[in-house]
């Protein structure tokens, strides 16, 4: 590689034997030199390409001008950020203001459900709605009121970058929720209790007879296109010794 001063412009020539994986181009003025960009080594060095000031007058002048157009662009960027920052701020107040009178129109009785954005489905956000640590199922997410929404949108903007979905839910609608879901996970454990049983009394037979017991069925799409059928049989069986294997039937 070669580095190479045209005016005020290095120029940088590799070749196939050049060593280096790849290059940043940066200007910064450094202990009296123009540092112009740095080059990683495939041995994973940092070679610094610079161009030393002292002896070249005519570069001071262009320095100079890059060094205060940087500071101004620093500048800008910082005072439209503060600028933005400012304006997000009101409009951040002004949505949470909206979404307190929002809250005033949920009715007696009724406990305020939370929106959390969990994904999105073809742009679309899709929610979990939440009350008094209670998620709402879909399907009792009709009970559910919307009183309306607070965002914050910026001028020009097509759409908001923040919002509150103000919604409530009866307690009492709540309250059935609660007790489905308990019901659910005791039906679950009960189930789960069961088959636990079931599967204990078969690995009892296994081990008095000696042979292995079957345990369940179940059938999935054939996994061999060279055979004529489109389901094969997965049977579940449990050993004498404690262990499960699988076989598979082709269902011509």
């Amino acid at each position: 590689m070669k580095a190479e001063l045209k005016g005020n412009t290095l120029y940088i020539h590799s070749s196939s034997t050049d060593q280096w994986t790849g290059k940043t181009i940066a200007l910064r003025v450094e202990d009296g030199l123009l540092v112009c960009g740095e080059v990683k080594t495939r041995a994973g060095k940092r070679v610094v390409l610079s161009i030393r000031l002292e002896g070249k007058p005519e570069l001071g002048p262009a320095v100079q001008a890059w060094e205060a157009g940087c500071q101004a662009d620093q500048d800008a960027l910082q005072a439209a950020y503060d600028e933005r920052k400012a304006q997000d701020a009101a409009l951040l107040l002004a949505m949470e203001q909206e979404a307190t009178r929002l809250r005033g129109l949920i009715p007696a009785g009724h406990v305020e459900v939370t929106a959390s954005e969990i994904s999105r489905s073809d742009g679309d956000p899709i929610y979990r709605y939440e009350a008094e640590g209670t998620e709402i199922p879909p399907a009792h997410q009709a009970k559910g009121v919307c009183h309306g929404w607070a965002s914050a949108t910026r001028p020009g903007a097509l759409a908001s970058f923040a919002a509150i979905q103000v919604c409530s839910i009866s307690r009492s609608d709540l309250e059935e929720i609660r007790n489905e879901k308990n019901q659910t996970e005791e039906t679950k454990r009960e189930q789960e209790k069961k088959t636990a049983e079931e599967i204990e009394t078969l690995f009892a037979q296994a081990r008095s007879t000696g042979r292995r017991v079957a345990l369940r069925t179940y059938m999935v799409p054939c996994d061999d296109p060279r055979e004529e059928c489109s389901w094969d049989a997965i049977t579940v069986w449990v050993c004498p010794d404690r262990g499960k294997v699988e076989t598979r039937i082709h269902t011509w």
